[in-house]
């Protein structure tokens, strides 16, 4: 039985990827885009709090949150 790995998709060729121009991102009201700076902040002030055992189960390391925390709310 063929598995998901097994299913090869259609990609454009490199240098059709590269000629498109970026997307603009979409601009978020300012409510939402508060609510999620918040959810930010929070999300990542609660990786500082999990012990090893639990990033482990997220597939974490101590590392990667204490990297994922040092980001600027700001950024995504």
């Amino acid at each position: 039985m063929p598995s998901a790995d097994d299913v090869a998709l259609p990609r454009p060729p490199l240098a059709v990827e590269r000629a498109r121009p970026s997307e603009p991102q979409p601009r978020l009201p300012y409510c939402s885009r508060f609510a999620l700076y918040v959810f930010r902040w929070r999300s990542r002030r609660q990786l500082l709090e999990l012990s090893d055992g639990e990033l482990k189960d997220l597939g974490l390391t101590r590392a990667d949150a204490l990297g994922e925390a040092s980001k600027p709310f700001w950024l995504g």
